[in-house]
């Protein structure tokens, strides 16, 4: 107590865990540590050490307030339309059991279109290998296959046999199906030849059959397709389908039907034999 009448130089002696003590029980706001006497007075900055002088490296930091807790919204239960921001995305949590059903529906979808692709390209091989294994037996041994990597031009297949090239348009249907027209690419009859081949196709065995014919005798033009102009098959956000200014509908009346490969090839390539 009697060392707060003294001089500054004289505090230099004085107990440090003494001073400590007493400043601990009359400011609750220093922490109960020993004090360095070396802080009380007057300082002379030549005779204190470089690393009492220097900056202290403790950065400030923000304070941390937390937020109240919200509570978990399900999109279940929000109403159909709801504004969407920044806050609202962060906050809601979606529930996928609500969503199972459409997620499951869109899945499906996308397998169905796959499953699609892939049956395209299997009948196609099935429909070129008939129709070479046809062409073979009747004695025909010089076949040229040329696929198009794009339906952009209205053919899928060139082939060339018996000194005909075909262009050949595929259309496949399955078995007992309802459709009763295809729409055709109007490119396709600027190519000598050009034809259009639809088939039957039994959906268990992929056995193909029967056949329809849509075309003109070896080195004549695909047959005028009319002017039913085809339009999109899905609707645009008016619910309108437009146009397909480059396509044709071709009613199935106008195909000829066509029950094996064999008449198909002569229908395609005509009778000559080359051996």
């Amino acid at each position: 107590m009697r060392a707060f009448g003294r001089s500054p130089e004289q505090l230099v002696d004085a107990h440090t865990e003494t001073l400590g003590e007493f400043l601990g029980k009359n400011d609750g706001r220093i922490p109960q540590t020993a004090l360095d006497a070396r802080h009380v007075g007057p300082v002379d900055a030549r005779n204190e050490p470089e690393f009492f002088l220097r900056q202290s490296l403790l950065q400030p930091k923000p304070a941390h307030i937390r937020a109240k807790e919200l509570p978990h919204i399900h999109a279940r239960d929000t109403p159909e339309f709801m504004p969407i921001g920044p806050r609202t995305m962060s906050h809601n949590l979606l529930d996928f059991r609500a969503l199972g059903s459409n997620l499951a529906a869109m899945l499906d979808e996308r397998a169905s279109y796959l499953d699609s692709s892939g049956l395209e390209k299997v009948l196609e091989h099935r429909f070129v290998a008939e129709l070479a294994t046809s062409l073979w037996i009747e004695g025909c041994r010089d076949v040229e296959l040329l696929r198009s990597e794009v339906d952009a031009h209205g053919y899928d297949l060139v082939i060339e046999a018996r000194g005909t090239m075909r262009h050949i348009q595929l259309k496949s249907m399955v078995a007992g199906g309802k459709k009763q027209h295809v729409t055709v690419n109007t490119r396709l009859a600027a190519k000598p030849s050009g034809c259009v081949v639809w088939f039957d196709y039994d959906p268990y065995t992929l056995e193909l059959g029967p056949f329809r014919w849509f075309g003109g005798v070896p080195g004549a033009g695909l047959p005028n397709t009319g002017d039913i102009v085809a339009k999109h098959s899905k609707a645009n956000a008016l619910g309108q389908k437009n146009e397909r200014s480059g396509h044709r509908v071709i009613r199935k009346s106008k195909f000829q039907q066509v029950d094996t490969v064999g008449a198909l090839v002569q229908l395609l390539f005509g009778n000559k034999t080359m051996r």
